[in-house]
């Protein structure tokens, strides 16, 4: 499947500044980068074929899209490739992924379990109140880790876990098109892996990692990595 990768900025001025404020008081959602990123996409029927994340902040963003973006309302500027990573078995790579993590705990006869936030999860522990905040950090920590070493095992990709670094952000709240809304402590992953079957492997970097996705997380982030020599 053909894909594209962008690098897209809003664009500053005062058109573009009005039709911006414009563009989100007719809004249902409240995430105001959910909602400006699907203008570049403006023959949508609102099922999601894009992932993107930010991109240093100030209006910037990768978005990584089935469907080349455009700009119909003279909001941002685009640069466009072609996405077409060359992906062979035993490959290294760096990569860096912010994500939305969740588990599933079952409950009862249920097929599928409940979905939980991986952090709000390993607060409930039973030993959770017993540990200092060195220790909770640490606990916190390994649950990351062993969460992203388990995702990328069944995706084709082996994790070197001597070389990822782990940053669990404060809580954050999104509200959704309904007036409702769901908060999760977003938790920011680099580090390299080893590709050990390129096909599910590609097929991860087009579909993304966790939840959240239609709110900026989940996209991966793949390169080679810089040589020690």
């Amino acid at each position: 499947m053909k894909e594209h990768l962008s690098r897209v900025v809003l664009r500053s001025g005062e058109t573009a500044a009005g039709a911006i404020v414009a563009m989100l008081k007719e809004s249902s959602h409240k995430d105001s980068g959910h909602s400006l990123l699907w203008t570049l996409f403006p023959e949508s029927d609102h099922n999601r074929d894009f992932l993107y994340r930010e991109d240093g902040g100030s209006g910037r963003y990768l978005v990584l899209s089935a469907r080349r973006p455009r700009d119909d309302v003279g909001l941002w500027d685009i640069e466009t490739k072609p996405f077409q990573p060359q992906l062979r078995n035993g490959d290294r790579l760096a990569f860096a992924l912010r994500a939305d993590a969740t588990v599933a705990i079952k409950e009862g006869t249920r097929h599928r379990g409940r979905r939980t936030g991986l952090v709000e999860y390993t607060r409930s522990s039973h030993e959770w109140a017993r540990l200092d905040r060195a220790q909770r950090n640490l606990l916190e920590c390994q649950a990351a880790r062993e969460w992203q070493r388990s995702r990328l095992a069944r995706n084709g990709a082996d994790l070197d876990p001597s070389a990822l670094e782990v940053d669990i952000e404060a809580a954050r709240r999104i509200r959704t098109s309904t007036g409702k809304g769901f908060s999760f402590n977003p938790i920011s992953f680099r580090g390299q892996l080893r590709v050990r079957d390129a096909e599910p492997f590609r097929a991860l970097l087009s579909n993304g990692l966790g939840r959240a996705k239609a709110y900026g997380f989940g996209m991966i982030l793949v390169r080679r990595p810089v040589s020690a020599d």
